[in-house]
C-alpha cells in the first residue's frame, strides 16, 4: 500500500509541475485547465489516503532511524493538502494567484514526497 501510495504521490507531483509550469510561463494570461487541477488533487488525495492506511501496517525503518518518516510524511503532505484547499478557494474567489503561495504549496509537498521515498525505498 505504501507502494501505490509512493506512485499516486510521484504523479501528483509531476502533474504540479505541469500546473506550475503552465501558471508561471504565461504572463498572467492563462491558469492551469481544471481537468488538470482535478487529477493533481484525486492524485493527492488518494495517495494521502493510502499512506495513512499503509501506517497502519507492520513498522518499518527501524534498523535505520527512519521508522517515524511515514508519519513525518503524513503531516507534510496534510499541510500541503490544506493549502492546496486554499490555493484552490482564493483562485475560486480572484482567480490567477501569486507565485510565492503556490511554491510554498509545491516545497512542503515535494518535501513530504522525499521524507516518504526514504521511508519505502529504506
Amino acid at each position: 500500500m505504501l507502494a501505490i501510495s509512493l506512485v499516486l504521490f510521484a504523479l501528483a507531483v509531476l502533474v504540479g509541475a505541469v500546473m506550475a509550469i503552465i501558471h508561471l510561463s504565461s504572463s498572467g494570461t492563462r491558469t492551469p485547465p481544471v481537468p488538470l487541477a482535478a487529477l493533481h488533487g484525486v492524485l493527492a488525495v488518494g495517495g494521502l489516503v493510502l499512506l495513512a492506511l499503509g501506517l497502519d501496517g507492520p513498522m518499518r525503518g527501524l534498523a535505520t532511524g527512519t521508522s517515524q518518516f511515514g508519519t513525518i510524511a503524513l503531516v507534510f503532505f496534510v499541510v500541503a493538502s490544506l493549502g492546496g484547499l486554499l490555493l484552490l478557494r482564493a483562485h475560486m474567489k480572484r482567480g490567477r494567484l501569486p507565485g510565492a503561495p503556490l511554491g510554498i504549496h509545491a516545497l512542503v509537498a515535494v518535501v513530504g514526497f522525499v521524507i516518504l521515498l526514504v521511508y519505502v525505498l529504506l
